[in-house]
Order: structure tokens, then sequence, then C-alpha cells
């Protein structure tokens, strides 16, 4: 899947992003970096029960506490921290995320960012956008539309005018 990140275009006018798109952007990218992510880890937390319980089911229905529930809890902490770093990737290296292909968008920096500095972005930025009362309307009410974690960490969304494609 993240084969075909791409740089963004350098010689094209661009805007600043709207909330929309930015919105449509993250709902592209949210569930492809879950399912690169969390498929993979659930599996691992189901082949733990069916070797704890010696059969295999697609879930994990019990109403009690097991030795192996820490190794779950440590796998869903990765799965969280993976995300983190599969949303940083891009922006580390100055490419488009698959849904900034799709939706002609990215996220511009005036200065490099590292993978540490892009993934520790993306999580002010899931922070921010569950405190959307505030975050939102700022960027709403903004010239740049740039919310929280955009200001703190320099960062520019950016939409690729429809007269360059």
């Amino acid at each position: 899947m993240y084969a075909v990140w791409s740089n963004p275009p350098t010689n094209k006018s661009t805007t600043a992003l709207s909330l929309r798109r930015r919105f449509v952007c993250f709902l592209i990218d949210f569930p492809l970096n879950i399912m690169v992510i969390g498929v993979p880890i659930t599996l691992i937390d189901l082949v733990i029960n069916c070797l704890q319980t010696n059969e295999f089911s697609w879930e994990i229905n019990r109403l009690y506490n097991t030795s192996t529930d820490t190794i779950y809890f440590v796998l869903q902490i990765l799965v969280f921290i993976g995300v983190l770093i599969l949303f940083g990737y891009p922006i580390s290296r100055r490419k488009q995320s698959l849904g900034g292909i799709i939706t002609n968008t990215f996220i511009e920096s005036k200065t490099d960012i590292s993978l540490t500095k892009a993934s520790l972005r993306s999580l002010v930025g899931f922070l921010t956008l569950a405190a959307g009362v505030i975050s939102i309307p700022w960027a709403w009410l903004s010239k740049d539309k740039r919310m929280w974690h955009d200001s703190l960490f320099g960062t520019f969304p950016k939409q690729i005018t429809s007269k360059d494609r």
C-alpha cells in the first residue's frame, strides 16, 4: 500500500487546505493504517488465545483475567504506536500519504522533521481532534487553516490547486 507514496509537486501552486478535504484525507488514511498495523497484531492476539484454549475463535470472549492479558495490552499499545508512525512517515520524508494522493493534498514544512517528531505531531493531532471543540473552530477561523498541532510543529496543510492537476 505505501509503495505508492509519492513526492508532492514542487512546481505547482498550492492553497491552504480546507477542513473538509483534510478530514476526507484522514478518513482515507486512518482505516488503511489500522488495517496495515491492526490486522497482523489482532491475528497475533487470536493465535495467543488459541494456544491458551486449544480452540481457534475469531473473538476473545471471556469474563476472567489470564496471564496473557498483559501481552494483549502491549500489543494494543504497539498498534497505536504503529499508527502514529504510519501517519508520521510521509511527513518526515516530505511525501504524500495515500489519502493525500487521492485528495491532492500534502503537509508542507519549512524545516526537516524527524520520524519521531512527525509521529509526535500525529499524537498531538489525535489529541487536538479529540479536543475538536476548540481546535476545529481555531482552524476554521484561521487564514491558513492550521490546527494546533500544525502550529506547534511548524507544518502547513496544503492543497494543490485544480488548475495545475
